[in-house]
């Protein structure tokens, strides 16, 4: 019994330390004691991940973001993952020229520079609100210490609703929202069509600055992180969601987006912790996840918590300044796409689970990424 106690005691220490703890310290205690853009957009490869060149009589335009602190020199990046890198530079914004959902079905071009990382932007396809709908939006309708109301559609489930008599005008929007992100990525990304699986959608109602000061770090969405969701292991898995700016009073909502997802993964690798099945098995047992955490799923959370809790990274690391329109709508990977909310108000958010054989670029997942990192498989 002593061994495996042993090996459980010093397991979830380093599982459960704080980002600044000295994770020497657990075992040393141990030790003492116990088409739309075919003819705008020219795909070239360079290395491992494919590049884009924009000519000025593209319909897809790039939003000019405001640059931040420039990066560290790229000699600072380990050599393990420097046959990766292409450029330290923020993902890109691609503006999309589409004003309703009876656009052409569109060719793989969208899919593409979706699954490098980038962010695609609608400026001119919004999801308009009824008139009761837009009564919705107040805080006072989200249930106390919720940040969002959520919705699971395959469920017809709806909870975070303070009011219980608004209940069913909240899941008719959550319903209707639900089935526009569908129409619309079947006809933008035609290549993921039907292989979607467990939507939510979320209706957010505070604004973005609410809880930063009275919630934990790492559920502070201010600060630049990828998703990864700490309960419910996605295995591989991309997680694929569709933004829609709500707010009733033409305010933006701003964000912070970072650099590519394999330059970010060979900058946090060497400091993520060391994954433990018996921990995992644990965690499965006491209900902390839902399934299985993976060593996939452990790396990706562990580097959601480093990007939060490094300081210097907030502030000096590879991001630009969008703005999102009142009204607008915008797409991307969050697994991928390192991104923060910095200001606005009223938001609607749906969220797909896309399996990894459903891309056209697998390898600029982040499992695909991360197994070349660590060179060895992680499911």
């Amino acid at each position: 019994m002593m061994m495996p106690g042993s090996y459980l005691f010093l397991a979830m220490g380093l599982h459960l330390a704080a980002p600044i703890t000295d994770r020497s310290r657990v075992p040393g205690q141990r030790v003492n004691g116990i088409g739309f853009l075919g003819a705008g957009v020219r795909m070239t490869r360079r290395q491992s991940r494919p590049t884009t060149t924009h000519r000025t009589t593209c319909p897809v335009s790039l939003i000019q973001p405001k640059p931040l602190i420039p990066d560290r020199d790229a000699t600072d990046v380990p050599q393990q993952g420097r046959d990766m890198m292409t450029r330290s530079t923020p993902v890109s914004v691609l503006t999309l020229p589409f004003t309703d959902l009876n656009m052409p079905e569109q060719d793989l071009t969208a899919q593409d520079l979706l699954e490098q990382g980038n962010v695609l932007y609608l400026p001119h396809k919004g999801f308009p609100l009824t008139h009761e709908e837009q009564g919705l939006l107040t805080t006072s309708l989200v249930s106390h210490r919720r940040k969002t109301i959520s919705y699971q559609p395959e469920l017809q489930k709806i909870s975070g609703v303070a009011d219980v008599g608004r209940i069913e005008t909240v899941k008719h929007l959550t319903e209707r929202y639900y089935r526009f992100t569908v129409r619309l990525l079947s006809a933008l990304l035609p290549g993921y069509r039907n292989a979607f699986s467990q939507p939510q959608t979320s209706l957010r109602l505070h604004p973005v600055t609410t809880w930063r000061d009275t919630t934990s770090w790492r559920k502070d969405d201010t600060r630049l992180h990828v998703d990864a969701f700490p309960s419910r292991p996605v295995h591989g898995n991309r997680i694929l969601r569709v933004f829609c700016n709500i707010n009733p009073n033409n305010e933006s909502r701003i964000w912070r987006t970072g650099e590519h997802f394999d330059t970010l993964a060979t900058r946090f690798l060497p400091s993520l912790g060391p994954c433990y099945p018996l921990v995992s098995r644990l965690q499965t047992v006491l209900g902390i996840t839902k399934s299985r955490r993976s060593h996939y799923d452990h790396l990706m959370l562990e580097l959601h918590n480093r990007m939060k809790s490094d300081a210097d990274y907030q502030q000096r690391g590879v991001q630009q300044i969008t703005e999102f329109a009142a009204g607008s709508l915008w797409i991307c990977f969050s697994d991928q796409t390192p991104h923060a909310a910095v200001s606005g108000q009223f938001m609607l958010e749906q969220t797909f689970m896309l399996p990894l054989n459903a891309m056209n670029n697998p390898q600029l997942s982040p499992l695909r990424i991360l197994e070349k990192l660590t060179g060895q498989a992680l499911l």
